[in-house]
């Protein structure tokens, strides 16, 4: 997969759609449609979606889940990207801790996660690791 500077175009509909989880507000069904459909448009695997959700997503805006008054209409996409490219790419150990932990933001993302899978593709629901 191409870092993300050399694949704004395909990624930014991603970063987009995969914030979704993150904000504060419950998501239904059209909304899990929508996101199932930019996965299934990028032509991204299972695999390199969860890369793009762990690695680039997750550091940018899981905060706003443990926010009082979160962001809950949506990321600014030029700020997500902001955020997104100035991380460095690799994954230090507290963040796949705070990853794998059953408490937290990163289980309210497995959980989203999880309500999406019926509207994704069947290798999606296969793929061990894409989420």
């Amino acid at each position: 997969m191409s870092p993300p500077s050399q694949d704004l175009e395909r990624r930014r509909p991603i970063w987009d759609a995969l914030s979704s989880f993150f904000l504060d507000t419950e998501l239904d069904d059209d909304q899990h449609r929508q996101i199932a459909q930019a996965i299934t448009d990028s032509k991204y695997t299972p695999s390199e979606i969860h890369t793009i959700l762990w690695d680039e997503v997750y550091p940018v805006v899981k905060c706003n889940l443990r926010s009082f008054a979160g962001v809950w209409d949506g990321f600014d996409p030029d700020w997500m990207q902001q955020q997104i490219l100035s991380r460095p790419r690799r994954q230090n150990l507290w963040m796949r801790f705070t990853r794998a932990w059953p408490y937290g933001p990163a289980r309210m993302v497995r959980e989203e996660w999880a309500e999406l899978l019926p509207f994704l593709p069947e290798h999606f629901r296969q793929d061990p690791k894409a989420a």
